[in-house]
């Protein structure tokens, strides 16, 4: 699963230097690469467990790298959502 998050953030970041010179505007691949590096690392702060515990949903089990998880897939949500 690690191994997605690498090659999808690598291959964002990528996508976004390659159409950097062209006729979209300066912002998209600028939010590319944000969210190519959210995505890395939201794979390297792994889930501890396939419940996909939240803190601030009220589950108990809740890891630092949970919250971490949490924290680094947000930029990539409101990147999408924009």
């Amino acid at each position: 699963m690690i191994s997605g998050f690498l090659a999808l953030g690598a291959s964002t970041w990528s996508l976004a230097s390659s159409l950097e010179g062209t006729n979209l505007p300066p912002s998209i691949p600028r939010m590319m690469r944000v969210a190519g590096v959210s995505t890395v690392l939201a794979g390297l702060a792994r889930q501890s467990d396939r419940s996909c515990p939240v803190r601030f949903m009220g589950d108990d089990n809740v890891k630092l790298t949970d919250d971490l998880h949490v924290v680094f897939s947000m930029p990539r949500a409101r990147t999408a959502s924009a």
